[in-house]
């Protein structure tokens, strides 16, 4: 009945009674081939059809003394105006659609409603997907996307980065890929620059250590930073952790050896008007003259020429 309601539906149908047709003649032998059941079952289902699937069913379910004088009542009007039916059946449509499917797919319509779109979980794991996503298809508005569909809180945003962070600092080789990533998100404002500076001053602070485990950990500071300085909207305040660090006389060394390697990544960028934005910035030129223990006019000519 349902398929018939509908134009398409209808031609299916018509297709399937043909078919029908053609079984319950085919012969073998000269015999049928199909039994007398399944004949009449065929024959039973195509006059259901041609009957626009009305069946008649007898009355014999239990009702309540007020369903029946009800339905007394009904057939007696109808005698009276001349619409008498069989007492001793009643019609019912084959193939009606069951109402309760329609009430299962407009209460999942009511609870996606109201339920509104649903907050994907901020973990370790989806912070790396999104970052390898931006990594393989360098599309800021898909990873705009992917960070604020979790709505981190400021604690979520923080520990995001510190993931981040962490795995270019445990792996050299994703090193650039974390940095672009947290570029894009400075640079759409998704994490607050003091949050950065914070997270990379405690990541900063456990090099020296991190250094005899991961050799190569430093490529995180030249690629990062060097990322960063290449923004428009770069914050000198994410170079405040460097200045701390090369503070301490035992970390001068590494310090010169990060701002080599930050001025190198530059170059290797063909960024060269970068790399003199960075010797414009006192704090960065004031670091370089701190690691290196001499003037920052000689510390600016020593990374030119790095």
């Amino acid at each position: 009945f349902t398929l018939d309601e509908t134009t398409q539906g209808e031609s299916l149908m018509n297709s399937f009674a043909s078919r029908l047709k053609d079984i319950s003649s085919i012969k073998v032998g000269g015999k049928a081939a199909f039994g007398k059941r399944i004949q009449f079952s065929i024959e039973y289902l195509l006059e259901l059809r041609k009957n626009k699937w009305q069946k008649k069913l007898f009355k014999e379910q239990a009702k309540t003394k007020a369903a029946v004088r009800d339905e007394f009542d009904r057939e007696a009007r109808q005698h009276g105006r001349g619409n008498a039916t069989d007492s001793m059946f009643s019609v019912q449509t084959v193939g009606v659609r069951p109402a309760y499917i329609d009430d299962i797919a407009n209460q999942k319509k009511r609870t996606k409603t109201d339920t509104g779109p649903q907050k994907v979980k901020f973990d370790q794991a989806y912070v790396k997907k999104i970052c390898q996503y931006f990594g393989e298809e360098k599309d800021g508005e898909s990873l705009q996307t992917d960070w604020a569909k979790a709505q981190p809180s400021d604690k979520e945003t923080k520990q995001g980065v510190e993931w981040l962070l962490e795995t270019g600092f445990d792996d050299d080789k994703k090193a650039d890929i974390v940095a672009v990533t947290l570029a894009e998100l400075m640079k759409r404002r998704l994490v607050p620059w003091d949050t950065l500076k914070e997270c990379f001053s405690a990541s900063l602070s456990g090099l020296p250590e991190l250094k005899m485990d991961a050799p190569h950990c430093d490529v995180m500071v030249h690629c990062l930073v060097a990322r960063l300085l290449m923004l428009e909207n770069f914050n000198q305040v994410v170079l405040k952790p460097i200045q701390n660090f090369v503070s301490h006389n035992e970390n001068r060394e590494l310090g010169w050896s990060l701002l080599l390697g930050i001025i190198k990544k530059l170059k290797a960028e063909k960024a060269n008007d970068i790399v003199k934005k960075a010797l414009s910035i006192s704090e960065f030129a004031s670091c370089a003259a701190t690691a290196r223990n001499t003037t920052v006019s000689d510390a600016k000519k020593l990374l030119e020429s790095a």
